[in-house]
This record gives structure tokens, sequence and C-alpha cells, in this order.
């Protein structure tokens, strides 16, 4: 297991839950390796490309080393873009990528990078905030008039919350609440 504890210097934290991730994931692909050779296999694993193209790429190239996130593989998702809070305009450098941006509540007014998503169930739009997570690389100036040079106070400075998840939308058909579900 991979944590992150508070501290004075988030990078040399950073740094070090990087080469714990390190630890973890060169093992798990050689586990992969096993799976893919057909010496090992499980009901939620299979010898298919279908998996095989489903793992993450290797930590080295994620753009917010050690944390990644992205849509579930199989689960139904489409991303229909990322963009700015205030924004209705995709950002390109997210186009063809399955890397989604996570927030650190720095973002200056009007910066926030949201999601917008779509299910057969649902379309909406999500936002992730993560306390002391690693900027998001993106286009610099959106061209959005958003105001980016504003100050932004911390959204987590003096709280003890470390976390923020924002989803929106609507469900494109009638679903009683008892069935919905959702969960950390």
């Amino acid at each position: 297991m991979i944590s992150i504890e508070s501290s004075h210097d988030a990078k040399t934290n950073a740094a070090d839950a990087a080469d714990e991730l390190m630890k973890v994931y060169d093992p798990c692909q050689d586990l992969n390796a096993e799976f893919s050779a057909g010496r090992r296999m499980s009901s939620i694993c299979s010898d298919d490309d279908d998996y095989n193209s489903s793992l993450p790429p290797h930590p080295e190239a994620w753009p917010q080393r050690p944390l990644l996130l992205r849509p579930t593989p199989g689960a139904g998702v489409t991303i229909r873009g990322v963009r700015y809070s205030t924004s209705n305009k995709y950002l390109p450098s997210y186009a063809e990528s399955q890397n989604l941006p996570i927030n650190n509540g720095l973002e200056a007014k009007g910066r926030c990078l949201v999601i917008d998503f779509e299910s057969d169930l649902f379309i909406g739009t999500a936002c992730l905030r993560l306390k002391n997570a690693r900027k998001s690389d993106c286009d610099g100036d959106a061209g959005d008039g958003s105001g980016s040079d504003l100050p932004s106070p911390d959204y987590f400075h003096k709280k003890k919350r470390t976390f923020q998840v924002v989803i929106s939308g609507r469900f494109k058909r009638r679903i009683p609440m008892s069935e919905c579900v959702t969960g950390q």
C-alpha cells in the first residue's frame, strides 16, 4: 500500500511515494506477465488483448506521478473532454489521453479542471481535488477570459479534509435512488 503523509516538504514526500510506487509497479508487471503466459488465471483477469491494453502506463509516464486518474477500463464510461470549470472549451492536451486531471486546491479562481463524462445511465461533470497533489500539466491559457491571474485561497488551508469529489449531471432515465450506489 502506498501512502502520502502530510509534511512541510511535499516534494520529498512525492519523491518517496513515487519510489514506493515503483517498488509495487514492477512486481505487478511480473505478475501480469504470468497472467499473460496463462500460468495463472482468475475470473477477473483474462489472456486477451483487452486486458493487456487496459493496463495503465508505466508510472514514470504519469503526468501527476505518483497519482493517476483514469476511467475504469470496460466500465462503459466515455470521457467527453476536460475543461476549466468556467469554460465550455475542451483542452486539446487531454483530447486523446486517458489520463485525467487531479486538482490540488491551489487553482486560481475559475481554473479548476473538470471532466465531462457519459455512461449508459448518466451524463455529467466530475471534479476531483486531492491535497498535496502535483499540479496538473495543461494548456497554460485557455483564452477563455476566466482571469487565471487572480489569486485563490488554498481550498484545504486550515481544514482537516484531504480530498473533494464533486459530481453533477443527470440520469438519462428514471432510476430509483434505492438502486443508486456510490462509494470510495
